[in-house]
């Protein structure tokens, strides 16, 4: 048998180790648009920050490659799927055949319809060679403008300020990170950013920007005055890389739609991670979740059934972790409430923290957690009750990490403890 993987990151690399867990002597080949080995998205803004060196940006070094016998052919873009054929159309002209494959190419940055936008001295933080070029531009600039306030931007803002650099921050929702928290949570952020002498403009459209000198940006937001800066970065979405796709008989929303076993509507064709569009942990249509938890969840599905498995996806649960800006901050599954009078809703709040959790028929949803690094397992405990996605008498019990005796929720927020 012959398998190929479109893609070198997090779902790329899990499919090879599941595939050679049970088969170890098909073939693998990898193809990839940028240079081996894989690296961690997740890791460049902790490389801009210095936390991390090059090489630690690296989740696989040269010898994965040989350790699991793969083929690789890097740097190298696939245009298009001849499905009947079972081949791929190189951008070179080539053909590369498969028996089985796998579809695992990522996102793409988008970039919103601002007048004059690309160009020099504005960047996406993305890839490897964004990251590289920012690197650049943080030893010689002293302000930075950052278009949109999801993970991305937040995290390169974080970068920006820890390299000395004056930050603003421009929103077009009127609130930061919409995706991720609530009104509440987007209070603190946004006190947090601020207290670090962050600019925060919500409710902002940026309409234009004008190029004064290779050095010097000009950015209109709205009718104010200009603000100059030396450097853009954006961070207003992604969107899945399905382009190749587009004259083909795959099933495809806004992602490569797949069902519990990562398989298409094609025999044979697989997709994992950023690009696929598959079952959610609470049921209903299929949702993409760009996570690497979840790349790294699907891979691994995705390589066990390629090598004749019969592995089931639980579904895509988001979660989120991080700190910057003095505060930690974690998100999981649902937190905003629905019109539906049956989700409870648990509160503890107060100037430094911020916990938000949903329940419904006794049944965890998922919530919020802000302020401390110590408050992520609370969160984090919920995760078993959510992936079990049934009505359960004792839901509202869980065995915390050392296996004592069930704690009520209840007890999670205690004294301060809130039912709304």
């Amino acid at each position: 048998m012959h398998f190929v993987i479109i893609g070198n990151s997090a779902a790329g690399v899990k499919t090879v180790e599941a595939i050679r867990r049970y088969d170890s002597h098909s073939k693998i080949t990898m193809i990839s648009k940028e240079e081996g080995p894989a690296y961690s998205r997740v890791l460049l803004p902790y490389y801009l920050r210095e936390k991390i060196n090059y090489d630690g940006l690296f989740f696989r070094g040269e010898e994965f490659y040989d350790k699991y016998n793969v083929d690789t052919i890097f740097n190298a873009e696939v245009t298009g799927l001849n499905e009947a054929e079972k081949s791929l159309v190189m951008s070179n002209g080539e053909k590369v055949f498969f028996d089985k494959l796998l579809i695992a190419t990522g996102s793409s940055p988008m970039m919103p319809p601002i007048e004059n936008l690309p160009g020099s001295n504005v960047y996406n933080l993305w890839d490897l060679n964004d990251a590289l070029a920012i690197q650049k531009h943080f030893k010689h600039s002293t302000r930075v403008f950052i278009l949109g306030s999801g993970f991305i931007s937040i995290m390169a803002a974080w970068a920006a300020f820890n390299q000395g650099l004056k930050v603003t921050v421009a929103e077009l929702l009127p609130r930061m990170m919409p995706q991720v928290l609530d009104e509440k949570g987007s209070e603190i952020l946004q006190n947090k950013l601020e207290e670090h002498d962050v600019s925060i403009y919500l409710n902002s459209e940026t309409k234009k920007i004008e190029r004064k000198s290779d050095s010097s940006i000009d950015v209109y937001l709205d009718d104010a005055t200009p603000f100059n800066v030396d450097l853009v970065i954006v961070g207003t979405g992604v969107k899945p890389n399905t382009e190749f796709l587009k004259n083909t008989n795959l099933n495809i929303g806004k992602g490569i739609i797949v069902n519990n076993r990562m398989e298409t509507n094609i025999r044979g064709i697989y997709a994992a991670g950023d690009v696929a569009q598959g079952p959610s942990v609470y049921g209903g249509a299929e949702v993409i979740t760009p996570l690497w938890s979840t790349a790294t969840e699907q891979g691994t599905v995705a390589g066990a059934n390629i090598a004749g498995q019969n592995r089931l996806y639980q579904g895509c649960l988001n979660m989120n972790v991080v700190q910057f800006f003095g505060v930690t901050l974690a998100s999981m599954g649902k937190f905003q409430v629905e019109d539906d009078c049956n989700i409870n809703t648990h509160i503890r709040s107060d100037k430094e923290s911020y916990v938000k959790l949903l329940e419904k028929d006794n049944v965890p949803l998922g919530g919020i957690v802000m302020g401390d690094a110590d408050l992520v397992p609370l969160l984090a405990s919920y995760r078993p009750y959510i992936m079990q996605n049934k009505i359960c008498k004792n839901a509202n019990l869980y065995n915390d990490r050392n296996k004592n005796p069930a704690i009520p929720v209840k007890a999670l927020f205690a004294d301060t403890y809130i039912r709304a």
